[in-house]
């Protein structure tokens, strides 16, 4: 059915399939006249999603998964820029991974707490 919605879990891992696929594959849809209009089509929705409210006003998803929209929205809104990602290695295992999209807080915590940070 195409009108039948999700339950928030399904939707939010069908939300994190989309924004991997994208990460990947976003610029070079963006290069083409008809990738442009299928970007712009899935952007509205991932917009409308980020901003959905559940049936009690709270938000439909969680705001990890809020934050990853806006951050993809945003690196299109800029030309996607090429990423950059930062591997602080001790010895051969890898200490932190540190995206350009992170803060220098999120360095000093992650540093502190001596554990991995995810590159997305």
């Amino acid at each position: 059915k195409d009108t039948e919605v999700p339950e928030p879990d399904k939707m939010a891992w069908m939300i994190d399939c989309t924004l991997v696929l994208l990460h990947v594959i976003g610029r070079a849809l963006d290069s083409t006249q008809h990738g442009k209009l299928l970007m712009s089509n899935v952007a509205a929705r991932l917009r409308e999603l980020e901003q959905r409210s559940a049936a009690d006003s709270s938000a439909y998803l969680h705001a990890t998964m809020r934050r990853r929209i806006r951050f993809l929205l945003a690196w299109r809104n800029a030309g996607w820029p090429p990423a950059r990602l930062v591997t602080l290695l001790s010895g051969e295992r890898v200490i932190l991974h540190l995206a350009d999209h992170h803060t220098g807080a999120t360095l000093l915590r992650g540093l502190r707490e001596k554990r991995p940070l995810a590159a997305n």
